[in-house]
């Protein structure tokens, strides 16, 4: 569209036969003195009406001028149909948008038709826009004959005229200038108005030269003249969702981290809906986490572990556990095919899909108030299930910003922000992606919630010391990380495997015990699986690491990484599984566990999977106690307990005993207690025997000298002996008080929440596998 232009098309179509000026447009008038004229500013920006009345129409201009940074901008509308132009001659660009279509030209090479009224003075190496009096074509240098004082559109205005002959385009034109009286108030007043005027009309009157001459009569009608660019930088960038083909990338993408975690609201127009998810993605470990919900859903938690090609899906809502293969969804997901049988994780540069497309720079943006990067490429990929073309548009936010979760101290070059996804034809199409909490480090123990997969019988609970007098200081969140990392080494399993570590401090050791978590049971077939070492195989070769005196390694002090202190573990044990059920503490060995405590609570045995039952207090003494101790994994015992047998509580259903073993009388020689003579089960409820247990690998805690903990699970406090009346606790069956060790490692570990929903690993780093169709 040619309408926006300051002279019509006819006017700026080079002929090939030159004339002189023509006299029946006009003759020059030299000056004739008046009021001074008008100093026209270097930068502003501008309503016009165009009203070409010898062509019958009207266009609507908005136009940006901006003389000092070398550039200019210029909306037009008319005949139904929109266009941009948007001059960089600093760049010698030009991107020329029409409708949705956007091409980039050289500024320097554009046609007079596309330059318009900003022109271009070409130098030795790049273009100039016209000055604003080239612009106008108005000022001193072009005989202006003063007309008068007289009024448009009700405005006080002073009134001048010139007649021009323009060589280049043999066009003789008279045009007429009408700029406010000094003093006179406009719509965009400031205080320079007052010294400096501003345009309100400018006719324009004339005749093209050559064989085919044509006449010219046009009107501009100025509205919200303003001497400076109130819409700021945006103004000179592309529009949103618009890309521009020949367009370089002046600016490369950012580096993004390895490593990193981030929260995200996604919004799918045309569907009404939104979803959140948080995302854990750890390129160095091979892990990938996944916590979303979608409406009309479960919330679900996925972990992808692809050292083995297996994906851990939790419903938080049911609490089941799934264990499949990854799924080889090609570029849908955080996976890509190796081969047939096989799938790797995507580096960064594939998960941000910045991959495979053309990115180009488009400047910078503000996003809800943080000053932005924006980059986009146009890709024709996606959805994958129904590719459609569609415009990306990534905004990072500028280098120096810090993110709330970043380390203190430490500032981000870029972080992510927002992306956009829009369809160019298909204008209904589009996800809007806004990211929160970016975060360059990565807890390995977020991973963690894959032990809610295993059952009891897939976990071994071990205890391992490292003696020493260790800095207060001692940067603890990395010993654990480093100490995941290198029990997973020395036991030859996966990471993963190792969980809920629970590190306790004292003055001369510190105890650690962590969960190795046997091979996974995976629902489906597995065409090519990943030879694991089991849980028992695991153990072993953890217990001959810490003999060898391998399990050892250098931890920071403070939050210095170049100052290190070495530990080493002298001593590893295998101990029960200890977690809570509905606020209940439970600690499990193999078929017996502890309901109330670590080392002391109601005694239950396992009779088949997953059903437990008590053990009557009638006759229960020292020798019981002593066998039940023993294969809970502990030294001795120091009491044996009774627990009246009253209503469950609502915190205590999934610990109650469906059947009971009467008249149990042990030796206290007994590897177990179903070794012991006994009355068998029976369905009557009795009170229930207890124990407590004496450890004597952890020292005796006082008030003055209790360890401080540090676990990835809440640890609970020292365990008294609670009264009667409550089922869970137990009361001393015999009258001689005795000393006893709990410890903080008397403390539990959470179970940790399961996560529901039925998403998958799908649409890359937003939306996973098993989305709706149009996903």
């Amino acid at each position: 569209m040619k309408c926006c232009q300051f002279l019509p098309a006819a006017m700026l179509l080079l002929t090939v036969a030159r004339a002189d000026r023509d006299p029946s447009v006009c003759l020059e008038r030299p000056p004739n003195g008046g009021p001074q004229i008008p100093s026209l500013p270097n930068v502003f920006e501008a309503y016009v009406e165009c009203n070409m009345v010898d062509s019958g129409y009207t266009a609507a201009v908005m136009e940006y001028y901006d003389g000092v940074n070398n550039r200019g901008v210029i909306h037009s509308e008319a005949h139904g149909t929109t266009r941009s132009v948007i001059y960089d001659f600093p760049r010698d660009r030009a991107f020329v948008t029409v409708g949705d279509r956007c091409q980039t030209q050289k500024a320097s090479e554009l046609s007079m038709s596309n330059l318009g009224l900003f022109g271009v003075n070409l130098g030795n190496r790049t273009g100039h826009i016209y000055s604003v009096n080239q612009v106008f074509h108005f000022g001193p240098q072009y005989n202006l004959f003063y007309e008068g004082l007289t009024d448009v559109r009700g405005i006080p205005v002073n009134w001048w005229s010139t007649c021009q002959y323009m060589a280049e385009l043999d066009v003789t034109f008279f045009g007429e200038y009408y700029f406010t009286i000094p003093g006179y108030q406009s719509a965009g007043y400031k205080a320079d108005d007052l010294r400096n005027p501003i345009p309100v009309r400018i006719n324009v009157t004339g005749k093209t030269g050559g064989d085919r001459p044509k006449h010219i009569n046009h009107v501009y009608e100025f509205s919200q003249f303003r001497t400076s660019i109130d819409a700021g930088e945006e103004v000179f960038e592309t529009p949103p969702h618009i890309y521009c083909s020949g367009r370089e990338n002046t600016v490369p993408l950012p580096t993004l981290p390895e490593v990193f975690s981030f929260r995200s609201e996604v919004v799918m127009t045309g569907y009404n809906v939104i979803g959140n998810f948080k995302e854990w993605y750890d390129t160095t470990d091979q892990m990938v986490r996944l916590d979303a919900k979608l409406p009309s859903s479960n919330p679900i938690s996925q972990v992808d572990d692809f050292t083995t090609g297996l994906s851990y899906t939790i419903n938080k809502v049911t609490d089941d556990c799934t264990v499949a293969a990854i799924w080889n969804i090609s570029a849908a997901g955080d996976d890509l095919p190796v081969d047939l049988y096989h799938v790797r994780m995507l580096t960064v540069e594939e998960f941000f899909r910045f991959a495979g497309a053309n990115w180009s720079y488009v400047g910078e943006v503000d996003v809800g108030g943080l000053p932005c990067m924006k980059w986009i490429t146009l890709r024709d990929d996606f959805p994958v299930t129904s590719p459609i073309q569609s415009t990306w548009e990534w905004y990072f936010s500028k280098p120096g910003w810090t993110s709330a979760v970043a380390p203190s101290g430490s500032t981000s070059e870029n972080f992510p922000v927002q992306l956009e996804i829009r369809g160019v034809h298909q204008k209904d199409f589009g996800v809007s992606y806004s990211f929160f909490m970016f975060n360059e480090l990565v807890d390995i123990a977020d991973f963690d919630i894959v032990s809610q997969c295993y059952s009891t019988a897939q976990k071994k609970r071990v205890q391992i010391i490292f003696p020493g007098q260790f800095p207060p200081d001692l940067n603890l969140k990395w010993f654990k990380t480093a100490l995941k990392k290198e029990i997973a080494s020395e036991a030859q399993v996966h990471s993963l495997r190792v969980t809920d570590i629970q590190i306790d401090c004292y003055s001369n050791q510190i105890v650690v015990e962590a969960t190795l978590l046997d091979t996974p049971q995976v629902a489906g077939d597995v065409v090519k699986p990943v030879t694991e070492v089991n849980m028992a195989d695991a153990y072993t070769n953890l217990h001959s690491a810490v003999q060898r005196n391998q399990l050892r390694f250098l931890v920071p002090v403070g939050v210095v990484d170049f100052n290190r202190v070495p530990v080493a573990a002298s001593f590893v044990r295998e101990v029960g599984i200890h977690s809570t059920a509905e606020q209940q503490v439970t600690y499990t060995k193999g078929n017996v566990r502890l309901v109330g405590g670590r080392t002391e609570g109601q005694l239950q045995l396992a009779r088949e999977a997953d059903a437990w039952g008590g053990v009557c207090s009638s006759g229960w003494d020292i020798a019981n106690a002593r066998v039940a101790c023993q294969q809970l994994g502990y030294d001795d015992a120091s009491q044996a307990t009774y627990c009246v047998n009253e209503p469950v509580s609502p915190r205590a259903a999934q610990t109650t005993p469906e059947s009971w073993l009467y008249d149990v009388r042990c030796t206290g020689t007994e590897d177990s207690i179903l070794s012991c003579l006994n009355g068998g089960w029976r369905s009557s409820p009795c009170d229930v025997a207890g124990v407590i247990c004496i450890d004597t690998i952890v020292p005796l805690t006082t008030t003055s000298s209790a360890p401080v903990t540090h676990s990835s699970s809440p640890a609970q406090s020292t365990m008294g002996t609670p009264p009667s009346s409550t089922p869970d606790k137990c009361a001393p069956a015999p009258s001689t008080p005795v000393r006893y060790s709990t410890g903080v490692l008397a403390g539990t570990a959470v179970a940790m929440l399961v996560l529901g929903g039925l998403i998958g690993n799908g649409v890359g780093f937003v939306v996973r596998k098993r989305l709706p169709q149009y996903m």
